[in-house]
């Protein structure tokens, strides 16, 4: 359901859709870069209000890694999910798992209205590609967000009766400190609905937690990770994403940007 929003003529009033804003905003985002985000576009973390769901996720990462995640909304504020994986569950190599099950938490602290973003806290231990297990760093290529606190704001996007969303939030990866960089980070994202069944979307993770001690020689980007992706959501409850992830990558450690694939199912209750 797309959210609504009001319009303002030159005369400065609001026309009848300021009520319909107020019972349809519920069922707008609060966003990375992800759940996943964008966030990756992993990184952005969604929030729908008012509304319980179940929502079931695939990563498939570079390397034939692939994630799977389970998450529910166990109040209209609330929600709780669990995921697990392997960097290279497809692949002729010996199989690696991911050394335990990741959690994520989120709550949503305020709604988003007319004037005010929507404000939500939340959780994720779940990072992407490779986890270094074998030495004393104990995290991922890319880490997890750890705590967060994101806002989302909403608008008609030009394109139409489509939606337009700008997010932000600050982070701190507290399982992913081995590396001597223990900086909080803040994250960007954007999406545009292009019309009811392609969306484009743009996530920005700063990365100030990978730019001192080992932290920034394990880094595989060049000023933090720039993530686009476009997606497709061919029946209501089942979207089909690409990901083009890392475009700013470090060409002296890495060949190219990451592709991804992520298949998203929610169930609305």
């Amino acid at each position: 359901m797309k959210p609504w929003v009001v319009r303002v003529f030159e005369t400065g009033s609001v026309t009848s859709e300021a009520t319909s804003y107020r019972e349809k905003i519920k069922s707008s985002k609060v966003d990375q870069f992800g759940d996943s985000s964008l966030c990756k576009i992993s990184r952005w973390v969604k929030i729908s209000t008012k509304k319980r769901k179940l929502r079931i996720l695939k990563v498939i990462q570079d390397g034939g890694g692939l994630i799977t995640g389970l998450g529910v909304g166990i109040t209209d504020r609330f929600q709780f999910g669990l995921s697990y994986g392997s960097p290279n569950l497809i692949g002729d190599d010996s199989l690696v798992w991911y050394p335990r099950p990741e959690a994520k938490l989120k709550y949503l602290v305020i709604d988003e209205n007319m004037s005010m973003p929507g404000i939500a806290l939340g959780m994720n231990t779940q990072g992407l590609g490779q986890y270094y297990s074998e030495d004393t760093l104990q995290r991922y290529d890319t880490k997890a967000l750890g705590i967060y606190l994101a806002a989302s704001k909403n608008w008609l996007s030009p394109f139409g009766n489509g939606n337009i969303g700008l997010h932000s939030g600050l982070n701190y990866s507290f399982l992913e400190k081995n590396d001597g960089d223990e900086d909080l980070n803040l994250f960007f994202g954007l999406d545009l609905e292009l019309n009811p069944e392609f969306s484009i979307l743009l996530e920005y993770n700063s990365a100030l937690n990978e730019n001192d001690m080992t932290a920034e020689t394990m880094s595989i980007s060049k000023g933090g990770y720039l993530n686009a992706a476009v997606r497709w959501s061919f029946v209501e409850s089942l979207h089909l994403e690409l990901d083009l992830n890392n475009l700013l990558f470090d060409d002296e450690k890495v060949e190219y940007f990451k592709r991804e694939i992520k298949i998203t199912y929610i169930e609305y209750f």
